[in-house]
């Protein structure tokens, strides 16, 4: 026993002193000094990014809370000075993201809110919009499915505010395979690879109907 606890003794007068006390709580600042910005002890928050919470070797790593002097703020998880983990981002605008960070950039699965009311939640990769998620438009009307880039790409539905909907594959947000249903589920439009598909007399009907000025699309009935 006394040669183990003689052991466990002679480590920790190895480990160096800037380990066991690399970790601690405080205020940094972020500003630019000749010509480079930088985390710093001493900093004004009416002019400078404002940083509380755990810091390591100089920089905001663990849990923290980051606040723009014009009043934007990122509260969550830092590693190394930039977001890293799980954090929420609020700017005045009203945009919001709530979810997962690498490195400083948004990755993996989050929450977003925009300006216009809109909102996404589902995977992003490099800050995009990317892989499976659900995007409710302000105006009411809702699209489920795969992204690449932003872009509405893959297998999805689209529904529309007053129950129209549109199924299948999009490619860089234009139709690939796609089917339209009324609000009542019958097929009014069809696309196939990239191609509208149409049926001549159904053609005609909705042409004379729009001329007549009712607005939108009609069966034959």
């Amino acid at each position: 026993m006394r040669h183990i606890l003689l052991f466990i003794l002679s480590l920790l007068f190895l480990i160096p002193p800037t380990f066991v006390l690399a970790e601690e709580y405080g205020v940094l600042f972020r500003r630019k000094v000749h010509g480079q910005m930088g985390w710093f002890k001493d900093g004004d928050q009416q002019h400078n990014e404002k940083y509380q919470g755990e810091i390591k070797n100089g920089k905001p790593n663990g849990s923290g809370k980051l606040s723009h002097p014009k009043g934007g703020k990122y509260e969550g998880g830092f590693r190394d000075g930039l977001p890293h983990g799980l954090g929420i981002l609020d700017l005045l605008d009203g945009k919001k993201y709530d979810g997962e960070w690498i490195n400083g950039i948004k990755e993996g699965q989050g929450a977003c809110t925009f300006a216009d009311g809109s909102s996404y939640i589902g995977e992003l990769k490099d800050g995009i919009i990317d892989g499976r998620g659900t995007f409710s438009y302000s105006n009411g009307n809702k699209y489920v499915g795969q992204w690449i880039a932003g872009k509405k790409d893959g297998q999805g539905t689209y529904t529309f505010f007053d129950g129209r909907k549109q199924s299948g594959q999009y490619k860089a947000d234009e139709y690939w395979n796609i089917i339209m249903y009324d609000s009542v589920g019958n097929i009014t439009r069809k696309w196939v690879n990239g191609k509208e598909i149409f049926d001549e007399k159904q053609n005609e009907s909705i042409i004379l109907r729009l001329w007549r000025g009712r607005m939108g699309w009609f069966d034959n009935d």
